[in-house]
C-alpha cells in the first residue's frame, strides 16, 4: 500500500553512517598513533554523525580504547562524569579506581575539581596501565565539576602519552573545555548525502526522489535517515506522486519545533502561512496583515525567513515541521488566505493555493503550465511541487501528456535530469504518448547524454527516419531538426567525428522549419565538427561574430559550442573571451549551459597548459555536487586534480566513480582519457612500466580518432617506450604519428613530433635534435608542453656527460612548470631514469657497499662531490675515496660512463649508432 513506510535494510546501515568521514577518521587514527598524548573536541550539530565516528574509531583501534559512557540524566550530580571515567578505566583493567571512587562517594576527595583531578591524575602517568586512548561522546552532557576535572587532566595528557577525544554538540564559551583544539564535523555535501541516501534506501529507490530527500536534509545524516523512514515505499520507488514538502523526523525538526514554540501567536501564524508553499510573494503576505512589516523583518533577521528575490521562503526543516504540524484544517485555511492574497501578484500561486484549499478544481494541464512557467523562470523547486500535485490528479488526456513533455524540456534546460527521467517514464504510460515519439526519444537521448555521456541510441535514428518520407507535420519536422542536431552535438563531444557529420547531414533537411534554438545549435555544432577535423575557419568566423554582437544577443548554446571548437582549434585566449560572455549576461534561466560552460573552461585551461587556471576551474565544478550535468567529466577532472595535488587516494576514488558509468565499449574516448591521466602520473612518479601499459591502452581505445591534437598522448608514450627499452615499438608509433601530423598539422602537433623524434634519436646527434625540438616548442609559447621536452633534453645531456648544462636545462624545465602552477610536476622532476629502467635497482649495485651506493645514487642524480659530501655529512675526501672504489669495482671510467652502465645498457647508443632507433638512413637524414 502507498502508506507503507520504507524499511531500511540493516546491511546498508553501518557503512552509510560514515559517508564523507574517511579523511576525518584517518586524521583521528593518526592522532591516536602519535607517540605523545593530546586532546581533541569533535563538535557539530545534532545528527551530524559524531556518534558514528566515535563508534567506528572505537571498533578500529587496537588495543581497544577506554570508552566513557555519559549519562545525561545525572548532569545535576557533581562528579558523576568522573565516576563514569573511573568506570571506563576499571573496565580496561586499571587497578586502584575503587579507592578513588570511594573517596569521591564519601566526600573525602572534597568538592574542589582541582583536588579531584589530582586524585584521578594518578592514572594519567606513563607507567600506569591506562589505555592510551580515551573516548567520551556527549561530553557536553557531563556535570560542570567533571568538565573542570577534564580540563585539569588535559594538561597531563601530553606527558602521559594519553589521547583524549571528546564529542559535543557545542562547547560553552569560556568553559573548562573551551581552550581545547576542536574539529567541527561539516554537513555532508550533496554527493555524499546522495550516496548515504542510496545506501540506506537500496537499489529500488528512484534517483529523483532521493535527490528530493537530500535537498530537505541539508547535509545532516540523521535527517536523511529519518526522512527516508517516513517516506511511503511506493513514493520512494516512483510509483506514486510525492506529497511535498516531505515529512521529516522529530529529531530532524526538533530545533524548528522548539523555536516555533517560543514565537508568539502572530509570528507563528506567519511561519505557518509561509509553510504552505515553497515561495510566497512579500506583497501577498502583507495583504494578510498590512501592519506586519516589522514582524516579517524580525523573522528575517532571526533566520526564520529567507528572502529570494521578491519571494519569501523557509528552510526545509522549518517548513516541513510547520506544514505538517498545523493539521489539515489549518492548512486549508492558510491556503484559502494565500489564494486570495496572491491574486494579482502571482496567478500561479493563486492556482496552487486555490487547488489545495479545495476552492477550485485545477486541471493537470493548468498545474503543469504553472510548473513550466516557474521552471523556465529559474524556480525549479516550486515547479516540481506543482508537477507532483498535477500527477496526483492523473494525466487523463493527451493534452496533459503534451504539457508534461513541455515541462520535461524545461527541466532539461535547468539540468534536473533525474526528474526528466522520472517524468518521461510517466509520459510513456500516459494517454496520447504515441503521438510524441520524436519528443520522447529526444528527451531520453538528452538525459542519457547529459547525465552519463551516453551515445545517441539507434532507436532515435529509426524514429527520425520514419519522418523522412515527407509526411511529417511542421511540429514533427522541427522536432526532427532538434533531435538530429543534438545527436550530432553529442557525437562530437564524444570525439566521434564521422557519426557527428552523419547526424548533421540528417538535420539539414529540416532546418528551414526548425526552431531558432535548433539553428543556433547547428551553427555552433558545425564549428565543433570542423575543429575535430583539424579545421578552425568556422570557429574563427563565429568568434568574430560573437565579439561584434551585443552580449545578450548570442544564445548560450552558441557560446558554449563555439568555445569548445576554439579550444580544439588551439585558440585558448579566444575561448576565454567567449566564455566571459556568460559573466556579462548572468541572467540565464537555462542553467544547463552555464554548467556546461564551466566544464569547457576546465578543458580549455588544461589544453592551454594553464595549470593554475585549471585548478581554479576544477575547484569550481567540484562545488557543483548537486548538479547532475556531465557527471563523468566532473569525475574525470577531479581524478586529474587530485593526482596533480599528490593525493592518489582521492584520485582513485573519483576514478572508481567514473568506471561505474564508463566502459571501453560504451565510452572508449572517456576511458582512454582516464588511462592517459593515470599513465601520465605514473610516469611522473617513476613507474614507467605502469605508465606504458596505461598509455598503450589509451592509444588502442582511440584508434578511431584521426586527429592527434585531441588525444595528445603520442609524445609521452614514445618517450616512455624508449625509456623502457622498447625502441622498435616507439619507432613504429612515431612513423604513424608523423603520418597523422601530416594530415592534421598544428602548432602542437609539430612540436610533439619534434619531441618524439628527439626521444628516438641516439648518440651525440640526438642532442642537436633535442635542441631543435626545444626551439620549435619555444615558438608555441606553451610552457606546460615545453617543460617535459626540456626535462627530456636535460636527461639526455646528463646521459652524455654534459652535467652542468643538464642541470641548467632541468632548472629551466622546473621554472616553466612552476610558472604555470604545475608545482607537483616540478617537484617530481629529476635527472634519474634518463635512458630507461631504475639505475638504483641495477644488478651492478649489489656489488657495492651501502656507503658506496649512497654516493652512486647522488652521482646519478647529477650531484657534484661537494654536494654529496654535504648531504651525507662526510668530508669531500671521503666521497672521492668511495667513488674511486666504485670505479674500480664496476670498471667505470667517468661519471657519465657510470651513469650509462647503470641505465640498463641503453645509454651506449642503439643498433643503428647515431640516429633514430629502427629508422633507415634516409629517414634519419630527413630528421
Amino acid at each position: 500500500m502507498s502508506s507503507t513506510p520504507l524499511s531500511l535494510a540493516p546491511d546498508h546501515r553501518q557503512p552509510s553512517q560514515l559517508v564523507g568521514r574517511a579523511e576525518l577518521l584517518q586524521e583521528l587514527k593518526s592522532l591516536t598513533a602519535a607517540p605523545t598524548g593530546s586532546v581533541l573536541l569533535l563538535t557539530g550539530a545534532p545528527g551530524i554523525g559524531k556518534t558514528a565516528v566515535m563508534d567506528k574509531l572505537q571498533s578500529d583501534l587496537d588495543p581497544a580504547p577506554a570508552v566513557v559512557l555519559v549519562n545525561g540524566s545525572e548532569t545535576g550530580r557533581s562528579f558523576s562524569g568522573v565516576h563514569a571515567l573511573l568506570a571506563a578505566f576499571e573496565i580496561t583493567g586499571v587497578e586502584g579506581t575503587d579507592e578513588v571512587g570511594s573517596a569521591l562517594a564519601t566526600g573525602e576527595a572534597g568538592d574542589d575539581p582541582f583536588q579531584v583531578a589530582r586524585l584521578v591524575g594518578t592514572f594519567c602517568k606513563p607507567e600506569t596501565a591506562i589505555r592510551r586512548v580515551v573516548l567520551i561522546d556527549d561530553v557536553d552532557a557531563m556535570d560542570r565539576p567533571s568538565l573542570e576535572v577534564l580540563g585539569h587532566l588535559s594538561t597531563r595528557a601530553h606527558a602521559a602519552g594519553i589521547t583524549l577525544i571528546c564529542a559535543a554538540t557545542e562547547v560553552e564559551a569560556g568553559g573548562p573545555l573551551s581552550g581545547w583544539p576542536a574539529r567541527e564535523l561539516r554537513p555532508l555535501d550533496f554527493d555524499e548525502a546522495l550516496t548515504l541516501a542510496g545506501d540506506l534506501a537500496g537499489p529500488g529507490a528512484q534517483a529523483a526522489v532521493l535527490r528530493t530527500v537530500v535537498g530537505h536534509a541539508e547535509g545532516v545524516p540523521r535527517a536523511v535517515r529519518e526522512t527516508l523512514e517516513l517516506l511511503p515505499a511506493r513514493q520512494l520507488n516512483g510509483w506514486d506522486p510525492m506529497r511535498l514538502p516531505l515529512r521529516m523526523g522529530t529529531a530532524s525538526t526538533r530545533a524548528a519545533a522548539q523555536g516555533l514554540d517560543r514565537l508568539d501567536e502572530r509570528a507563528r501564524r506567519f511561519v505557518e502561512l509561509l509553510a504552505t508553499a515553497q515561495l510566497t510573494p512579500m506583497e501577498a503576505l502583507m495583504r494578510t496583515d498590512p501592519a506586519a512589516v516589522d514582524l516579517v523583518s524580525d523573522l528575517i533577521d532571526d533566520g526564520w525567513i529567507e528572502v529570494n528575490g521578491s519571494y519569501l521562503e523557509l528552510k526545509p526543516a522549518i517548513r516541513s515541521y510547520a506544514y505538517w504540524e498545523q493539521g489539515s484544517q489549518k492548512r486549508r485555511e492558510a491556503h484559502e488566505a494565500l489564494a486570495a492574497a496572491c491574486e494579482g501578484f502571482d496567478d500561479r500561486l493563486t492556482l496552487w493555493h486555490g487547488t489545495l484549499a479545495g476552492a477550485r478544481q485545477a486541471t493537470a494541464v493548468e498545474l503543469l503550465g504553472a510548473a513550466e512557467s516557474f521552471i523556465r523562470e529559474g524556480w525549479p523547486v516550486p515547479g516540481l511541487e506543482l508537477i507532483e500535485l498535477a500527477l496526483r490528479r492523473r494525466l487523463a488526456n493527451p493534452e496533459a501528456t503534451a504539457a508534461l513533455i513541455n515541462v520535461c524540456h524545461a527541466l532539461v534546460l535547468t539540468g534536473r535530469l533525474s526528474w526528466v527521467r522520472r517524468y518521461v517514464h510517466v509520459v510513456s504510460r500516459s494517454p496520447g504518448n504515441e503521438q510524441h515519439p520524436i519528443a520522447l526519444e529526444t528527451l531520453r537521448m538528452e538525459y542519457g547524454f547529459l547525465l552519463n555521456l551516453t551515445a545517441p541510441q539507434r532507436g532515435l535514428q529509426s524514429t527520425l527516419r520514419v519522418a523522412e518520407d515527407g509526411s511529417a507535420s511542421p511540429t514533427e519536422a522541427a522536432e526532427c531538426a532538434h533531435a538530429w542536431v543534438l545527436a550530432s552535438l553529442f557525437h562530437a563531444v564524444r570525439w566521434e567525428a564521422s557519426e557527428a557529420l552523419a547526424a548533421a547531414a540528417g538535420a539539414r533537411g529540416y532546418l528551414d522549419v526548425a526552431e531558432p534554438s535548433s539553428r543556433y545549435l547547428q551553427d555552433g555544432n558545425a564549428c565543433l565538427v570542423e575543429a575535430l577535423q583539424g579545421r578552425a575557419g568556422a570557429a574563427e568566423r563565429a568568434y568574430e561574430s560573437i565579439m561584434n554582437a551585443d552580449p545578450g544577443d548570442v544564445p548560450p548554446q552558441t557560446l558554449v559550442m563555439v568555445a569548445v571548437a576554439l579550444t580544439h582549434a588551439g585558440h585558448y585566449g579566444e575561448c576565454r573571451a567567449v566564455l566571459s560572455r556568460f559573466v556579462e549576461t548572468p541572467n540565464h534561466a537555462e542553467t544547463l549551459w552555464m554548467d556546461i560552460s564551466r566544464f569547457v573552461r576546465v578543458e580549455n585551461e588544461l589544453r592551454a597548459g594553464n595549470i593554475s587556471g585549471a585548478f581554479s576551474a576544477i575547484e569550481l565544478i567540484g562545488t557543483m555536487t548537486d548538479s547532475e550535468v556531465l557527471r563523468p567529466y566532473r569525475w574525470l577532472y577531479m581524478t586529474w586534480y587530485w593526482f596533480a595535488k599528490d593525493r592518489s587516494d582521492l584520485a582513485e576514488a573519483y576514478a572508481v566513480k567514473l568506471r561505474t558509468v564508463a566502459s571501453p565499449e560504451s565510452h572508449a574516448w572517456l576511458v582512454a582519457r582516464l588511462s592517459s591521466i593515470e599513465g601520465g602520473f605514473a610516469a611522473l612518479t617513476g613507474d614507467y612500466e605502469l605508465a606504458v601499459r596505461k598509455l598503450l591502452r589509451a592509444a588502442s581505445l582511440t584508434e578511431f580518432i584521426e586527429n592527434p591534437e585531441l588525444k595528445r598522448l603520442e609524445p609521452r608514450l614514445i618517450e616512455l617506450l624508449v625509456l623502457t627499452g622498447q625502441e622498435a615499438e616507439a619507432a613504429v608509433r612515431c612513423r604513424d604519428f608523423q603520418q597523422r601530423v601530416a594530415r592534421f598539422p598544428s602548432k602542437w602537433s609539430r612540436m610533439a613530433l619534434a619531441r618524439s623524434r628527439a626521444a628516438l634519436m641516439r648518440g651525440q646527434d640526438s642532442l642537436d635534435v633535442y635542441a631543435q625540438a626545444v626551439r620549435t616548442g619555444s615558438q608555441r609559447q606553451n610552457q606546460y608542453e615545453l617543460a617535459p621536452l626540456m626535462a627530456a633534453y636535460a636527461r639526455r645531456l646528463h646521459e652524455y656527460g654534459q652535467v652542468d648544462q643538464a642541470h641548467e636545462t632541468l632548472r629551466t624545465a622546473k621554472t616553466l612548470y612552476r610558472e604555470v602552477g604545475a608545482t607537483t610536476w616540478a617537484e617530481h622532476l629529476t635527472l634519474d631514469g634518463a635512458a630507461g629502467g631504475d639505475p638504483i635497482q641495477h644488478p651492478l649495485m649489489a656489488q657495492l657497499s651501502a656507503d658506496e651506493r649512497a654516493v652512486v645514487e647522488r652521482v646519478i642524480q647529477g650531484r657534484r662531490n661537494k654536494e654529496i659530501a654535504a648531504e651525507l655529512f662526510v668530508s669531500l675526501r671521503t666521497v672521492e675515496v668511495r667513488l674511486t672504489k666504485v670505479y674500480r669495482k664496476l670498471g667505470a671510467r667517468t661519471r657519465a660512463h657510470l651513469t650509462a652502465m647503470l641505465s640498463n645498457g641503453h645509454a651506449n647508443g642503439t643498433a643503428n649508432g647515431n640516429g633514430h632507433a629502427g629508422y633507415s638512413a634516409s629517414e634519419n637524414a630527413q630528421v
